[in-house]
């Protein structure tokens, strides 16, 4: 019994030992996240969805029936598109499968364009540009040849533009115009040359210029013919490129074009157009080329640009996209900084930037645009609409959801609701 007593006493005593030190570890961890920026930032992230656009989709692009916002994945197979289903409210759905590997989607007025490939080899097999048929649910073709490899596919306007090479010279390149609305077959070869003149981006102004960017040959004017514009930073074929361009995008009176250097990226804004020298600006972040307006809403003029968007990537393990501030014209603003989302509070396109920070930021963005002011169609007189009337009550500080294509991790959004970025796994009604 003695002996019973006594082991019952140290049992006891190293008990309470065990339960002390129990409660300082947890005060150690408790603690540890608190001040520990790893264990905080492992804290903030958004938990991971399932994702309904997995991989790497390419740009998101809209018609001008303004009724749903399509999206692809590279190398994939479906095409999805952001509209109103009834009941359901504004959800992702999926058109017909085109058959075969996908390149690249653009709109010139109503229709849907497509680039597709019969493989995924690289080179790829045949290439075509096709149609989306709306009244037979069906992909019609539209241009194929078989002396072309088609690498990419843009529009302004209302035409279609395609960078191409030569199957039998891989360093012969070409850019081809078409006119969808006219006829099926291209326009003669607006340009040619070697593997600088590869098209990065195509936009069009206000007052209905179109401008084409080449990754090194210099930025181009299209008026049923191409003329070269001004972009101060070329150099010879031969020697190193001075600045690489990967996008290029018209907000109000400006263009902004975006591209990368040897040690970070570069911003060259031309105010009012190509008819001056550039604002130039260097950052340590590299533009992927992924830009878009972000509209803010004011009580006395309804939706208005605020911000530029621009999807960047850097040489660490921290990426996300970056905000650059616009005038209510959509011209950008004097002196511009670029901002980390969430930085100018109330002004940026998120509210808080530790749950930016949490999210995407860890992914490289490569494509990015905030839902445009879509409409339901069917809806009769009075379509309905994505962007609401913010006078109502209950609508207040609602925003309408961004979509970002990431390198590698799927179609990502942000839900003002919640403040937060994530997979798009389609659980959300908007």
């Amino acid at each position: 019994m003695r002996e019973l007593m006594k082991n019952s006493r140290w049992f006891g005593f190293t008990g309470r030992i065990c339960a002390g030190f129990s409660l300082l570890l947890a005060g150690l961890v408790a603690a540890s996240c608190s001040f520990d920026p790893v264990f905080h930032e492992i804290s903030t992230q958004s938990a991971p969805r399932s994702n309904i656009i997995p991989g790497s989709p390419g740009n998101m692009v809209v018609t001008a029936q303004a009724d749903r916002l399509y999206a692809w994945t590279r190398r994939g197979r479906d095409v999805w598109f952001f509209g109103f289903h009834e009941g359901q409210g504004w959800r992702w759905g999926a058109l017909p499968r085109p058959g075969e590997h996908l390149g690249g989607l653009a709109a010139v007025g109503n229709d849907l364009f497509a680039l597709v490939y019969s493989d995924v080899s690289i080179p790829p097999g045949s290439s075509s540009i096709i149609r989306y048929n709306t009244a037979y649910s069906r992909w019609d073709p539209v241009f194929s040849n078989p002396h072309f490899a088609i690498q990419s596919l843009h529009y302004a306007g209302d035409r279609l533009f395609a960078a191409a090479y030569r199957r039998t010279d891989l360093n012969h390149h070409y850019i081809l115009s078409f006119d969808p609305t006219h006829s099926s077959h291209p326009d003669p070869v607006i340009k040619q040359g070697n593997y600088t003149i590869a098209l990065s981006g195509v936009t069009e102004t206000a007052g209905g210029d179109i401008y084409l960017a080449t990754e090194r040959a210099g930025i181009f004017r299209f008026d049923e013919g191409l003329y070269e514009g001004l972009l101060t930073e070329r150099t010879p074929d031969a020697a190193p490129p001075a600045f690489v361009v990967t996008g290029i995008i018209a907000t109000g009176d400006d263009i902004v074009v975006a591209g990368a250097t040897a040690n970070g990226g570069a911003l060259h804004i031309f105010r009012g157009g190509l008819g001056s020298p550039p604002e130039i600006s260097h950052h340590s972040e590299f533009f992927n080329g992924g830009m878009g307006v972000w509209r803010r809403h004011a009580a006395a003029s309804g939706w208005q640009p605020a911000l530029l968007l621009l999807g960047v990537r850097t040489n660490g393990r921290f990426h996300g996209y970056r905000e650059i501030e616009l005038l209510p014209n959509g011209n950008v603003a004097p002196s511009p900084i670029l901002w980390e989302p969430g930085s100018l509070g109330a002004d940026s396109s998120v509210n808080s930037v530790t749950l930016y920070r949490g999210s995407i930021r860890h992914r490289s963005v490569r494509h990015i645009r905030q839902a445009p002011p879509l409409y339901d169609t069917n809806a009769g007189e009075e379509p309905v609409s994505l962007f609401p009337d913010m006078t109502v009550e209950g609508n207040a500080g609602w925003q309408p959801p961004i979509f970002a294509s990431t390198s590698i991790n799927g179609l990502w959004v942000y839900d003002s609701s919640t403040d937060r970025w994530g997979e798009e796994d389609n659980r959300r009604s908007w």
